[in-house]
């Protein structure tokens, strides 16, 4: 059978700061972020004007449309702006205190089962699509796109954030296009969540540029705590393990003074996390045939760790999307529509890169939009 020449996906993440893409035949359409059009912070639930916005940007009607691909499956976001999207009370209750496992279990699946049943009817009646609606994971989400938009077909990706769909790292190779999960991280504590707890310390406001703010910090402080810090994650051929007896007596933050220099803390804790993703990824680099490296996640929005996974690398190129962290997922969910044997007709994987930055022997290139991948 000859593959159809008019396949448009679209791609979808309803979490905090969500928007809407369209990609057709490889090839982007249209991209809306449903803050910049609604001009709130952190809007989560269906991102309506999104997806009006791309629909009428590209002049695609739904019906056109062979697959909607919303990013992260098991989640559990509710419809809000910032701290006003909050789950219904029986959600935060069964999950927040010491509940049996079982049941914390049970309450959260009934949750995101509830959101998948609920985005799904809101897409077919306030819009008439009628293709199929499909969930995935938070991880291959990341992985795929920032692989399939860098124009690759063989790469390693590696995915860090706060966690999402039972982990908060993966490591994934894709040959010939098809990706094949190496390993999930999914212990008690991500470098991520680590940071956001130093933040909290050090009352860095939550925005966009927290960790910004962080970075600032740490360039004019010195690593006097890096010691009580390296204990907490312990990277050993390329996985990572954290002692639950420091979470238990309230964290590394909890045995640092309140008189010590904000400065000092943040220099201390940004170098560990560096320090600990250069082993992670030099562990896999060391396992990995690949040529090219691929990032996604939040965590890569922080640019010395971007910078310790290029001295990592051993003269691999490495690639970062302009949007590593979730504010790409709709772009990086359009992209899931290339992967093999996912879609009945999958979406070519295109053979220009998108605005990227890439990380070779001739030092870091910045692709624009629409030039070959291998011009870099």
């Amino acid at each position: 059978m000859e593959p159809r020449l008019n396949r448009i996906v679209l791609g979808l993440f309803d979490g905090p700061s969500g928007g809407a893409a369209l990609l057709h035949e490889g090839r982007l359409l249209a991209v809306a972020e449903e803050d910049r059009l609604i001009r709130r912070h952190r809007v989560s639930g269906l991102p309506r004007a999104s997806v009006q916005s791309v629909l009428h940007e590209s002049g695609i009607p739904s019906s056109e449309v062979i697959a909607v691909l919303v990013a992260t499956r098991e989640a559990t976001y509710a419809e809000g702006v910032g701290s006003t999207a909050r789950p219904p009370l029986l959600f935060r209750v069964g999950t927040a205190g010491p509940a049996p496992k079982p049941i914390s279990r049970i309450i959260r699946d009934s949750f995101a089962s509830a959101r998948r049943r609920r985005l799904d009817e809101a897409l077919r009646s306030e819009f008439g699509f009628s293709c199929p609606i499909l969930f995935l994971d938070h991880h291959l989400v990341h992985a795929s796109g920032s692989t399939y938009s860098a124009g690759l077909e063989d790469a390693l990706a590696i995915t860090m954030d706060g966690g999402a769909d039972g982990a908060w790292a993966q490591v994934a190779s894709y040959r010939d296009g098809k990706p094949e999960t190496l390993a999930r991280e999914a212990g008690p504590y991500s470098f991520l969540a680590f940071l956001e707890d130093v933040c909290e310390k050090l009352e860095i406001p939550e925005g966009i540029d927290r960790f910004r703010r962080l970075e600032d910090l740490a360039k004019r402080g010195d690593p006097l705590f890096l010691d009580r810090f390296e204990s907490l994650f312990r990277v050993k051929q390329g996985r990572v393990g954290t002692p639950e007896g420091i979470l238990r007596t309230g964290g590394p933050l909890a045995r640092i003074p309140g008189n010590v220099l904000r400065e000092d803390v943040a220099c201390s804790a940004l170098r560990a996390v560096v320090d600990a993703v250069s082993r992670f990824v030099t562990d896999w680099v060391a396992l990995s045939e690949h040529d090219d490296i691929v990032l996604g996640g939040d965590l890569f929005e922080i640019q010395p760790i971007v910078r310790a996974v290029m001295e990592a690398a051993r003269g691999r190129s490495v690639h970062v999307p302009s949007s590593p962290g979730d504010d790409g997922l709709p772009v990086a969910a359009a992209f899931c529509g290339c992967l093999p044997g996912f879609l009945a007709d999958p979406v070519p994987i295109p053979a220009t890169a998108l605005s990227s930055c890439t990380w070779s022997r001739r030092g870091w290139t910045r692709t624009p939009a629409g030039s070959s991948a291998t011009d870099t």
